[in-house]
């Protein structure tokens, strides 16, 4: 006779490793604040939850690992820092998914620094007197700077022999 039997075949899904899509070089000066969705570059072609891991940031930001957000406010001096002291970081961000298969993904953050605010400065003096030196009279005491970087005179009348020397006028 005849014998029948019931096969039964199951095909598993096969995981597929996250997709992520470039990301443009960031710029920011010191003490901004900074928030930029890294986990909206990255998605997950099975649906699967992605967790993030993100180092070189600068000081002052942190990321969330669920959403990859990286948020917070820059330090004040982060334009003078990085791995090349050039205010340059470079940011890697890793996504993965719950079996462990993961992307990278690479940009930068620029930091700039922020330009000092100089006061006018001002001088009243009789016929023929003298003023005194410059460092006497501490020129720059009413400048200030954002990111409070020290202040120095670089330039006197647009040249930097001129510091120190008097200067006619």
């Amino acid at each position: 006779g005849k014998t029948s039997a019931t096969v039964t075949v199951t095909v598993g899904g096969v995981n597929d490793t996250p997709i992520g899509s470039a990301i443009g070089d960031q710029y920011r000066a010191d003490g901004n604040t900074y928030a930029f969705p890294a986990g909206n570059y990255f998605r997950d072609p099975d649906g699967d939850a992605l967790t993030y891991t993100i180092t070189g940031l600068p000081a002052g930001l942190s990321y969330n690992t669920s959403t990859g957000l990286i948020s917070g406010t820059i330090a004040a001096n982060a334009s003078q820092l990085g791995p090349m002291l050039d205010g340059s970081y470079p940011v890697v961000i890793t996504a993965r998914d719950p079996t462990g298969a993961s992307t990278t993904l690479n940009y930068t953050i620029h930091v700039e620094n922020v330009a000092p605010l100089a006061g006018y400065d001002t001088e009243t003096t009789f016929a023929n007197a003298i003023l005194g030196p410059l460092p006497l009279r501490n020129i720059i005491s009413n400048d200030t700077d954002p990111d409070l970087d020290a202040l120095i005179v670089a330039t006197v009348a647009g040249a930097a022999g001129n510091v120190g020397n008097a200067a006619a006028g």
